[in-house]
C-alpha cells in the first residue's frame, strides 16, 4: 500500500508540474508571437505630483498592432518645437484618453491631426497641433501640466471636454511604469471591453449617491471647475483664443449631467471662449457605432470628430491668423 500511495504522489505531483509547465510555455509563446506582429507594447508613465503622469518621452508604443509616437515632451505626435515657427498658426488639443486619441488609429490619423490638417487647407497656411493629453487625465492634471509647461506658444486651445471628465478626480495612479507581458495588455483590453457590455446595466441600477458620497462629488466638481478656469485665465491672459469643445460618453450626451454641464458652459463663456456642443452631430453621425469599446473613437470615429472640431474652429480662421503672434 505505501508503495502505491507513493506512486499515486509521484503521478500526481508529475501531472502537475506538467500542467504549469504546460501553461508557461503557452504564455511564453503567445508574448513571442505578440512581440513578432508588434502587439502589445504600451507606453511606459513617469509619476509626478503637479500633473498626476505623463508618458516617458520617446517611445514607440504598438498596444493593438498600430505604432504611434510620444515625442520628446513625452505627448503624442511628432516631435515639435516649443517656440512654434514663424508664419505658423498652433492649436494646442488638451484633454484626456479621447484626444490622445487610443491606439488603434497612427498618429496622422488621429482627430487632432485630421483637423488641424483640414484647417491648413482652409486656411492656405501652416498649421499645426500639440496633443496635451493622457489616459485618465481630469481638468486638475490639465491644470497642474499648464501650470508647469504651459501651453507652446499657441495660438489656440482646443479643450476636448468629454462628459466623463465632469466629475473625475485628480488621477495619480493605475498607469505603467515599466514593460510587462505583452499578454497583459490584451486580457486587460479583453476586460475593458466586457465592462463595456455590462455598464450600462450597472449604471441603470446604480443607487444615485447621497450624503457624505454627494459631498466629495460636489467637492470634486469644485475643484475641477477651479482648475479650469486656472487654465482659461491662463489662455486668455496671453491672447490665446480659446474653444470648448464638450463631447459625448459613448451614447451619452454632454448635457447629460446638467449641473456639471451648466457649470462648465458657464464658466468658459465667463472667459469668451466659443462653445461647441458635439454630442448631437455625433449621435447623428453613427453614434456609438464610432467608438470601439463605447468611449474611445475608433477610425471613423476620428474622421467625424476632426471635421466637427475644423467646424467649430473654421469661422474663427480669420481672427486667429490676423491676432496670431
Amino acid at each position: 500500500m505505501p508503495g502505491l500511495k507513493q506512486t499515486r504522489f509521484r503521478r500526481l505531483f508529475a501531472n502537475t508540474v506538467l500542467v504549469f509547465a504546460s501553461a508557461a510555455a503557452a504564455l511564453v509563446l503567445a508574448n513571442i508571437i505578440l512581440w513578432i506582429f508588434n502587439i502589445g507594447k504600451v507606453e511606459i508613465y513617469r509619476y509626478d505630483p503637479d500633473y498626476g503622469y505623463l508618458a516617458v518621452p520617446d517611445q514607440w508604443p504598438s498596444p493593438r498592432g498600430i505604432t504611434f509616437r510620444i515625442n520628446g515632451a513625452g505627448l503624442r505626435g511628432p516631435d515639435f518645437s516649443p517656440v512654434k515657427k514663424p508664419g505658423t498658426l498652433r492649436l494646442a488639443f488638451v484633454g484626456d484618453s479621447v484626444t490622445f486619441g487610443g491606439g488603434i488609429v497612427s498618429d496622422g490619423d488621429t482627430f487632432v491631426s485630421l483637423a488641424a490638417a483640414r484647417l491648413s487647407r482652409m486656411s492656405g497656411r501652416n498649421i499645426d497641433a500639440v496633443n496635451i493629453s493622457a489616459p485618465g487625465w481630469s481638468v486638475q492634471n490639465i491644470k497642474g501640466y499648464v501650470a508647469r509647461y504651459g501651453l507652446y506658444d499657441a495660438d489656440a486651445l482646443i479643450w476636448i471636454l468629454p462628459r466623463e471628465d465632469f466629475y473625475r478626480p485628480f488621477s495619480h495612479e493605475g498607469m505603467p511604469t515599466e514593460s510587462g507581458f505583452r499578454l497583459q495588455f490584451l486580457l486587460s483590453v479583453s476586460m475593458r471591453r466586457l465592462f463595456a457590455l455590462i455598464r450600462p446595466k450597472i449604471e441603470l441600477h446604480r443607487p444615485k449617491p447621497t450624503g457624505v458620497e454627494d459631498a466629495a462629488i460636489s467637492t470634486t466638481l469644485a475643484a475641477n471647475i477651479a482648475a479650469f478656469k486656472y487654465v482659461l485665465a491662463y489662455a486668455r491672459d496671453r491672447g490665446i483664443r480659446i474653444f470648448v469643445i464638450f463631447f459625448p460618453e459613448g451614447d451619452l450626451p454632454a448635457d447629460s449631467l446638467p449641473q456639471a454641464y451648466g457649470e462648465y458652459r458657464a464658466t468658459a463663456e465667463s472667459f469668451g471662449a466659443k462653445i461647441c456642443d458635439i454630442s448631437g452631430p455625433i449621435d447623428a453621425d453613427g453614434g456609438l457605432s464610432l467608438f470601439y469599446d463605447g468611449v474611445h473613437l475608433d477610425p471613423r470615429g476620428h474622421q467625424v470628430t476632426a471635421a466637427l472640431v475644423a467646424q467649430c474652429v473654421g469661422d474663427s480662421l480669420p481672427f486667429l491668423l490676423r491676432t496670431a503672434h
